[in-house]
This record gives structure tokens, sequence and C-alpha cells, in this order.
């Protein structure tokens, strides 16, 4: 067993690493909240913003790929790096694990749709051992930030949208 990993959490290819030991000189954490929509504007519910999120994998992780997110797709990111998207659709959740050759592997991003007070946001928390732990808390925040923004913007849209067709007034 590697030492690095408090448990085996490999796939069937042993590739996918997922828990970490905190006593690793390599391990590092971040965590970000960034809220998507109020509660109040109709239509906001964690259901609404995952299905919005799953429909494109550039709302997961940081691509342009429109393509739908897939049980164990596989994603080439910039430069090169692999990642592996799991999820789960009952937490509203999603994982990201980087597989060999990935600049942060080994390590994981889960993010989670979460129902806070007044808003849904979603939650972002990277983990793992890699090298350049310095590099990937710095960089995850910035980017992770970056994706959701571009998910609320997306999420006001089709609420808007769903806002002006539900408006509209049959004249017949």
């Amino acid at each position: 067993m590697n030492p690095n990993k408090s448990k085996n959490c490999v796939d069937d290819n042993n590739r996918i690493e997922g828990k970490y030991r905190k006593d690793n000189p390599n391990y590092h954490y971040y965590e970000i909240i960034n809220e998507i929509c109020p509660k109040f504007i109709n239509g906001c519910t964690r259901e609404k913003i995952f299905n919005i999120m799953i429909s494109q994998i550039q709302y997961v992780v940081p691509t342009i790929n429109a393509e739908p997110v897939t049980q164990g797709k596989e994603v080439i990111l910039f430069f090169g790096n692999l990642i592996n998207i799991s999820f789960d659709a009952k937490n509203y959740s999603i994982v990201n694990h980087t597989l060999p050759g990935h600049i942060f592997y080994p390590g994981k991003v889960t993010r989670t749709v979460v129902d806070l007070e007044n808003t849904i946001a979603i939650k972002t928390v990277g983990e793992g051992i890699g090298n350049w732990k310095w590099l990937n808390v710095y960089i995850g925040p910035l980017i992770f930030s970056g994706i959701d923004m571009n998910l609320a913007s997306k999420v006001r849209f089709i609420l808007s949208l769903a806002k002006s067709n539900n408006s509209r007034v049959s004249l017949s």
C-alpha cells in the first residue's frame, strides 16, 4: 500500500488516488464557496444548478469542452493534464481525480452544490499530495472561481428564460 494514502482508493486501472495523509510534506488543501444564485429567484434549486453544471464539462473543470458530463469521463485539460470525472447526483457532488501525468497528480477536486441560508452555491474542495502544492493552493481557487462565474452566468440566463416564458400571456 502507498504510504501516502490512508486507504487504497483506486480504479480498475490502479490510477485514481483519493484519500491523502495530512502528514505528507506535499499535502495541500483549499476550500472555496461561490454563490450561484439567490434562492428567491424561481428555479434556483440544488437540483437545477447541478443539472446545469453537468450539462457541460466546462462548468466542472477548466476546459472549453461543452460536452455533457458522463460518469467516469476522462478529460484532457490544458497542457495535456488528464483527469477522471465521477459524480453523485443524489448528493449533488462531482469529483475530479487527477491522473498520472497531471501536474497536480495525485489529487482531487470535489465540487458540491450546497444550499446555504439564502443562496445556492458551489463548494469546491481541492486536496492532494502532488508536487507544486504552493501553485495548486494559489491557482486552484482562482480557476474554480472563474468556472463558477461562468456557471452562474449560464444559470441566470436559463432562469431568466424560464421566467420570461412563464410570464407570457396567451391571447387565444
